[in-house]
Formats: structure tokens, C-alpha cells, sequence
């Protein structure tokens, strides 16, 4: 394997990039954070992760949204478009280093799943994959006192709730002609209530006794085995 740090200079903050290579990649994959994370994902899973799908033989892609980790900006100024418009900025870099026809897969956690759906309707990726992402609309958004997230811990600006606000996911799915898995810890309530409306097209999968975050070795190793399984149908999905 072969690991690239770089940083990415464009019109927005400056972007922290990891990219994993294997010996010969079969396609590219974009690992994208939630909030108050970082590139290595909640306690390293992201890290866990592109190991195993480098593995595979997947090019792997991580990199810290703009005002998280070593990207530049701050979460007070920033909105979620601009977390948006860094993935495809991201798409774009990783794109110039791959042949034409690599496949394009888009991966995200939380937040970042939002971040990796809203994407995928500009970049069309060849698979999504959505982990442990509250589908609820975003009319029914509720932005906090102070836009304080994480106990008060860190406060999103204005602009981040206004076009959260604007983003359907039940939407976005249903016109998406890619693959779409949808995976979710079975004690992460809000998420799986937000599941029963998923349109019926979507792959569902529910680990057992994982909750939010997929702490436990065997809970990422199910997800592990869950994403390796939906990046697998790439091949069959053309």
C-alpha cells in the first residue's frame, strides 16, 4: 500500500487529504467524516476501514471537511454546502490520478453521509454508501440554541442549518441511479426511525447492538463486511 498526504489549495479552506493506494486499484472510494471528526473517522474506524478496503484492491480517499482536523476554516463560518462542495473537490482530485471509466464510490458517516448523498447527485458516483445518517427531512430540522452541537462542545453558524434546512434525503435517493446501502447500529434509534421511510430501492442493514459509532471490533467488522459486500455489486452494477 501506498499512503499520499496532501493538501488541497481551492477556492474554498484548505483540505487535508489522505489517499491509500493498493498495487493495481479496481475503483476509488471517498470515506467522509461527521461532525466534530476528523479523516481517521469516530475512534480511527475510517483509518480501520481504508486498511481493509486497500486490501481489497480499492483506492481510498479520506480528508478533514473544511473546519475539522487539519483542514482549514471553522465550523462557526461554514455551511453545509461547503462541506458538499469539498467532497467534489475531492472527487476531482482523486479523478485527475485515475484512469477513465475507474469506478466512483461515495461513503459517509453521520453528517457525512449527508454530505456523500448530496454529492452523489452531481458527481453520480457508481455506489453510495450511507452509515449510521438521519434521513429526516430537512423542514423538520430544528437548529439548537446557539447552533451548539455535542453538549455546547462546538457551535455551527447560521448558513449550515439554513441549507441543511434545504436538503430532502428521501428525495435525493429516489432519483439517484446508483446503488444505495443505508447501514445503521440497531441501538442508534433516531437513525433507525428515520429508516422506515427510505425509499424500498435502498439496501437496508441493521448491525446488531451497534449503536451510533460502531465502537466494538466486532461492530466495525460487520461494517467492514457491509461495505466490502456493496462496493462488490460495483462490478455487477454498469
Amino acid at each position: 500500500m501506498r499512503r499520499q498526504e496532501l493538501i488541497v489549495r481551492w477556492e474554498g479552506p484548505e483540505l487535508a487529504l489522505v489517499i491509500d493506494s493498493p498495487e493495481q486499484a479496481r475503483g476509488d472510494v471517498l470515506l467522509c467524516h461527521g461532525l466534530a471528526g476528523d479523516r481517521s473517522g469516530p475512534g480511527g474506524v475510517f483509518t480501520d476501514l481504508a486498511n481493509e478496503l486497500t486490501a481489497q484492491g480499492w483506492r481510498v480517499a479520506r480528508w478533514d471537511l473544511p473546519g475539522w482536523g487539519d483542514s482549514g476554516g471553522t465550523p462557526e463560518t461554514l455551511g453545509f454546502d461547503d462541506l458538499v462542495q469539498s467532497m467534489e473537490e475531492v472527487v476531482r482530485v482523486v479523478a485527475e490520478s485515475s484512469p477513465p471509466g475507474r469506478p466512483l464510490c461515495l461513503a459517509g458517516h453521520s453528517v457525512g453521509a449527508l454530505v456523500a448523498l448530496a454529492a452523489a447527485e452531481r458527481v453520480q458516483p457508481r455506489s453510495l454508501v450511507l452509515v449510521s445518517t438521519d434521513l429526516t427531512p430537512g423542514s423538520r430540522i430544528v437548529r439548537p440554541p446557539g447552533g451548539a452541537i455535542r453538549g455546547g462542545a462546538f457551535r455551527l453558524g447560521p448558513a449550515f442549518w439554513q441549507q441543511r434546512r434545504r436538503l430532502d434525503p428521501h428525495a435525493v435517493l429516489s432519483r439517484l441511479r446508483c446503488p444505495v446501502t443505508i447501514i445503521a447500529g440497531a441501538q442508534d434509534k433516531r437513525v433507525t426511525d428515520a429508516l422506515a421511510l427510505a425509499p424500498p430501492a435502498s439496501r437496508l442493514v441493521t448491525v446488531a447492538d451497534a449503536d451510533h459509532l460502531f465502537v466494538t471490533v466486532r461492530e466495525r467488522q460487520c461494517l467492514a463486511l457491509e461495505l466490502c459486500a456493496a462496493l462488490d455489486e460495483v462490478k455487477e452494477h454498469r
